[in-house]
């Protein structure tokens, strides 16, 4: 198990995670890995390549757990380099990713990160919150409908799109109705608030 906090850490950004990441490689029966860069706003798109790119070759991983709330220079490059590696998790159980108030994200990093989560077809807790990423509309609800109809063994969900304004209420739905066939979950959680009242 692997766990570091950098939480509030102005001074942390790209550069630094290439150690991190070159610390990662080496972690080949690391089962539990849980990383916090809660307002890092320094870390961009290269520094979440740094940590993701050596995810894919850590095979024994359980527990996976990335926090990139606000970190407002991650766009859809970080979000698809990191979808790439996480593809490889075949063995991975839980998964807790945290974009809230990363502006630069749209349906193009979202869709490619439904497409690599459906691919883990272990995984049993899902959280996922990409509230106040305004450009992510539709399309990628549709894209995360689909992948829960891979998901057979979900037991957690814990969705959170609040003041996402691109998507409607038939992405809502569709979310819904892709859920109904999961017969394991015990847990749900499902946020599109549109406004603070």
């Amino acid at each position: 198990t692997l766990f570091r906090s950098f939480r509030l850490c102005h001074s942390v950004n790209d550069y630094a995670t290439q150690y991190l990441g070159s610390a990662l490689e080496s972690l080949k029966r690391l089962s539990s890995l849980e990383l916090l860069f809660s307002c890092c706003k320094g870390l961009g798109n290269s520094g979440l390549l740094h940590i993701s790119n050596p995810l894919k070759n850590l095979s024994s991983l359980l527990k996976l757990t990335l926090d990139f709330d606000l970190c407002e220079l991650i766009t859809d490059v970080g979000i698809k380099s990191m979808a790439a590696s996480l593809s490889c998790l075949k063995n991975l159980a839980s998964l807790y990713l945290e974009f809230n108030n990363c502006k630069s994200i749209s349906d193009a990093g979202f869709n490619a990160l439904a497409l690599a989560i459906g691919n883990l077809s272990s995984i049993r807790t899902l959280y996922l919150n990409f509230s106040l990423s305004y450009s992510i509309t539709n399309s990628s609800m549709a894209s995360l409908a689909q992948t829960f109809e891979k998901l057979k063994l979900l037991t957690q969900v814990d969705l959170y799109f609040s003041k996402c304004t691109g998507v409607s209420d038939s992405s809502v739905k569709a979310i819904a109705f892709s859920l109904r066939g999961l017969q394991y979950l015990t847990k749900l959680t499902l946020e599109f608030k549109c406004s603070d009242q």
